[in-house]
């Protein structure tokens, strides 16, 4: 089985190092280490401008060095492709 992990990471700067997430890095990490053999999901959630999607870049950076292929998506405009 593939190992799949889904990002939205539109919109982020990719710029710069990651400050002052490294227990939350560990823990994406040895999330990551379980779902390559027994799948798994987490949400991550925060309010605006604390660096969710930094933290998503960084998660998938570790997720591609596991062996676990990328997808990205972008949310697109309410009612787009619609008819």
């Amino acid at each position: 089985m593939t190992n799949v992990l889904i990002a939205d990471t539109s919109g982020a700067d990719d710029g710069g190092e990651l400050v002052g997430r490294g227990g939350e890095l560990t823990e994406l990490s040895d999330f990551l280490d379980g779902a390559a053999a027994r799948g798994g999901a987490r949400l991550l959630v925060g309010d605006p401008g604390v660096g969710k999607t930094r933290v998503l870049q960084a998660a998938a950076a570790m997720a591609v060095q596991k062996g676990f292929q990328i997808l990205t998506a972008s949310p697109g405009r309410p009612g787009a492709g619609r008819r």
